[in-house]
């Protein structure tokens, strides 16, 4: 009986050595297998990591490039806008500088005007006079000078509303880089 029971142990302890011998074997396997999947991942993500983070550099070269452009364009339409302010104070001045030259002389046209008999002229500063008067409204509150200033007060409006919202634009843009 002793003999059976270590026949009996012998079967089981070779069986349970192979069984053993194989599990180690496909550990082995496995842990082959999976260091070769490792080192392709590790290739294939280092691989995708530097491909990534080129397209990237690129795309970020291309941005700030961009943004450059539009910065310098935004300057451009600043410094145009700003020669338009100075373009319309100028007009504003001559405009203010015209109106009693212009009174006077429409004034000295109704006076010549009113005259008769002996006493009307026609030299050369009534016909300068009369050449004033086709060219120029007849009155400062004339509708022709109205329709003229309004225009050109609306214009003006325009340019100096597209200009705040440049400056504004372009403050608020400048602060959200800055944080």
């Amino acid at each position: 009986m002793i003999a059976s029971i270590n026949s009996y142990s012998l079967i089981h302890l070779a069986a349970a050595c192979t069984h053993l011998a194989l599990l180690a074997t496909r550990t082995q396997n496995v842990r082959g297998t999976a260091a070769t999947i490792t080192r392709q991942t590790g290739g294939d993500l280092q691989r995708t990591t530097r491909t990534t983070e080129n397209e990237l550099t690129l795309r970020v070269d291309e941005i700030l490039q961009r943004k450059q452009d539009l910065q310098r364009a935004i300057e451009a339409v600043f410094q145009e806008t700003g020669n338009m302010l100075n373009h319309k104070d100028v007009l504003q001045q001559e405009l203010q500088a015209k109106t009693l030259p212009l009174e006077i002389a429409h004034e000295c046209a109704e006076y010549r005007a009113r005259r008769f008999g002996i006493d009307n002229v026609d030299d050369y500063v009534d016909r300068q006079l009369a050449e004033v008067g086709r060219y120029m409204p007849r009155r400062h509150g004339s509708a022709m000078h109205g329709t003229l200033v309004t225009g050109f007060l609306k214009r003006l409006h325009t340019v100096t509303h597209a200009r705040n919202v440049i400056i504004t634009r372009r403050c608020t843009h400048t602060n959200t880089l800055h944080k």
